[in-house]
């Protein structure tokens, strides 16, 4: 009896990291096929007009922190949004290699409706080892510019155009 256990927990193991590889190939491939495929679409938004706070406090426009030579990845988090910790949890293991890959700027902007909350976020982002750059904005801001949920990804080209919005978290 104990060798069927031990052969049915070889067994178990054996799928499960079957699915955790499937899974992060295709978290890869969803994000090589939307830069692709949705780069050929044209797009007329912009970079949100929005002031942001940096890590040491410094008010900045968001325009004026792109590079114009790279592409984007814009997301709007919150320190106390579950569905936003689990999302950069789960793009962690990948984010290099987009950055590296496909010339990307990861810009990760932390909802705040007070100054716990920046402290909180910068907290986080330093336990957890995330990678991009932290960056801050009044919720009442977010919500002017129409963001008034939690994450919220925009996938911007070098030429200033959204290629594709998110709202939210699924897994996968």
């Amino acid at each position: 009896p104990s060798h069927r256990i031990y052969q049915a927990q070889l067994l178990v193991e054996q799928r499960l990291r079957k699915e955790q590889n499937l899974h992060g190939r295709r978290m890869k491939n969803l994000f090589l096929v939307a830069f692709l495929l949705l780069s050929a679409i044209p797009a007329y938004a912009q970079v949100p007009t929005l002031q942001v706070k940096d890590t040491l406090g410094n008010n900045h426009l968001l325009s004026s922190l792109i590079d114009t030579q790279k592409n984007h990845l814009l997301v709007f988090w919150g320190a106390w949004s579950y569905n936003s910790k689990k999302l950069l949890e789960e793009w962690q293991p990948y984010s290099q290699s987009w950055i590296d890959q496909y010339n990307i700027e990861i810009m990760c902007i932390s909802a705040y409706y007070d100054s716990s909350q920046i402290q909180a976020a910068k907290t986080l982002w330093h336990d957890k080892g995330w990678i991009g750059k932290l960056l801050f904005a009044n919720t009442a801001d977010l919500a002017d510019i129409g963001i008034d949920a939690v994450p919220w990804t925009l996938l911007i080209n070098t030429e200033d155009s959204t290629l594709y919005t998110h709202i939210g978290y699924t897994i996968g």
